[in-house]
C-alpha cells in the first residue's frame, strides 16, 4: 500500500528545495509525480498553488530563482519574483 504521509516527508529530507508544483503536491499529500501525470488541476490545489506564491511574494518563504532566460537569450540576473513565478523557476528553500 502506498502511504503518501511518509514519501512526502523524504523528499524534505532528501531535497533542499522544490518547485511551487512539488510543494503543492506534498501539501495535498501526493507524491509530485503523481499529481503531475493527472494533467489536471482541483480548486484545493489551485488556492494552495495561490497561497504558496502570495507567501513567496511577501517574503515569508525562502526561495531561489532558477536559470531565466529572457527575450533575445540573455540569462536575467535578477528577475522580479513575479517573473520567476510565471515562469516557473522559483525554487522553495527547506527551513
Amino acid at each position: 500500500m502506498y502511504n503518501s504521509q511518509n514519501n512526502c516527508l523524504r523528499y524534505w529530507d532528501l531535497c533542499p528545495v522544490l518547485t511551487i508544483d512539488a510543494a503543492v503536491a506534498l501539501w495535498c499529500d501526493v507524491a509530485p509525480s503523481m499529481l503531475q501525470s493527472l494533467n489536471y488541476s482541483t480548486h484545493c490545489m489551485d488556492v494552495k498553488r495561490a497561497l504558496i506564491e502570495q507567501a513567496l511574494r511577501e517574503r515569508c518563504l525562502d526561495y531561489e530563482v532558477g536559470f531565466l532566460e529572457g527575450r533575445n537569450g540573455y540569462v536575467v540576473t535578477d528577475p522580479s519574483i513575479n517573473e520567476a513565478i510565471l515562469k516557473k523557476a522559483v525554487m522553495i528553500k527547506e527551513r
